[in-house]
């Protein structure tokens, strides 16, 4: 009862204390597959979290797109800040993510595998050009990121999405930061 009372008030960063239990008394390779599931799940519930409370929102400037449009372009999104992160490295467990991904959403019943990770790198490859690490200003990200969600149609309220965007963006790189030193530390041995 105390635990559950506790963790109403103290949220966990990175992977649970039971998450990492589980997954550090697995085989390497069955650990490997079964991050890139809660990985993948870490992506969705995130991306499911953000179109809820847009939709709550009334004034909310993503309001007239359809749920799944916009949950599919922030799933993306979040996939692209797991690539951020993990910077080239982890090319095994990113591909079980994205294993997962095309095993789980019929995003890709009018495409094959290979086209629809294809057509995610192009929009990683817009993050990464418009992402801003140094001045932490990311006007030119939460633009390149609207145009993407909204498939290139002009939102009256542009301004307000990028402020809702960028608080996203951000809050995802720490929260999956947190994610990643959960990951680093089980997959030690594996480089």
């Amino acid at each position: 009862m105390l635990s559950r009372i506790k963790s109403l008030f103290v949220k966990e960063k990175g992977l649970s204390k039971e998450q990492v239990a589980t997954l550090s008394r697995l085989p390497p390779d069955e650990r490997l597959v079964q991050l890139g599931i809660v990985l993948h799940d870490a992506c969705v519930k995130k991306a499911a979290g953000f179109v809820q409370e847009q939709h709550r929102l009334a004034e909310s400037p993503f309001q007239k797109l359809p749920k799944t449009d916009l949950f599919h372009e922030i799933l993306v999104l979040n996939f692209w800040v797991l690539e951020w992160l993990f910077k080239g490295k982890r090319q095994g467990l990113l591909e079980g993510v994205y294993r997962h991904y095309n095993d789980s959403f019929v995003w890709g019943w009018e495409s094959s595998r290979k086209e629809l990770l294809d057509s995610m790198r192009v929009k990683f490859k817009t993050y990464d050009k418009a992402w801003d690490d140094y001045s932490g200003h990311q006007d030119v990200f939460a633009r390149q990121a609207i145009g993407i969600i909204s498939h290139g149609k002009e939102i009256a309220t542009a301004r307000q999405a990028a402020f809702w965007i960028i608080i996203f963006a951000d809050r995802t790189m720490k929260d999956f930061t947190e994610i990643r030193k959960s990951v680093d530390l089980l997959l030690q041995d594996e480089g």
